[in-house]
């Protein structure tokens, strides 16, 4: 608190206030980002050839008529999006995932999206049921499934550095998985309003 000062004037005083500015950024009007739904496909894709030792061949047969992969699998197609943040500085967006009943798979694995461009990443280690979905605040870091907080499944990298759109352009990657292998589906949202200092 600061006491009036007196200028000199009989109709005139001087007064100090102290204003604290809880947010000094200006904000786009409208929410910028995506509100899709998105399909993910299965490839299945073989490992380097591998020459097993003899031993590991069935009794009587050459190992030159096996041919063996150290790893296949069938694998997920990653979905690349780009997103453009108009503002001057990074945006926190809100984003929402729901998964979504499609042919004989109603569950989605581990949804990850990483933004290419800084680095930040969001990886939510849980399966998502037909029609429940994933709430993220990465402003204020906080994680809702089906009501429930779940912290606790998310990566490290997303409790402490958060998840972000840099300026200008942004590239996402964004993957998940299924139980049956099959291609899946999920609405997806991610919102956020540009900002200015």
């Amino acid at each position: 608190n600061y006491e009036p000062e007196w200028t000199g004037r009989k109709d005139a005083l001087k007064l100090t206030f102290s204003m604290i500015a809880l947010d000094p950024f200006f904000y786009s009007a409208e929410k910028h980002g995506i509100n899709d739904e998105f399909e993910v496909d299965y490839t299945y894709q073989l490992g380097a050839e591998m020459t097993p030792e003899p031993r590991f061949i069935q009794p009587y047969m050459p190992a030159e008529e096996y041919k063996y992969h150290e790893v296949d699998a069938w694998v997920p197609d990653i979905l690349q999006l780009e997103l453009d943040n108009p503002g001057e500085l990074e945006v926190y967006p809100e984003i929402t995932l729901t998964a979504e009943n499609y042919g004989t798979n109603d569950v989605i694995l581990n949804p990850t999206i990483e933004n290419k461009t800084n680095g930040s990443k969001i990886e939510f280690s849980q399966k998502v049921m037909s029609g429940e979905t994933v709430e993220i605040n990465s402003k204020e870091v906080t994680v809702d499934y089906g009501g429930s907080n779940s912290l606790n499944q998310v990566n490290n990298n997303f409790l402490l550095y958060k998840f972000f759109l840099e300026q200008g352009n942004n590239e996402l990657e964004i993957s998940w998985g299924s139980d049956t292998n099959a291609s899946a589906r999920i609405d997806l949202t991610i919102k956020y309003r540009a900002r200015w200092l």
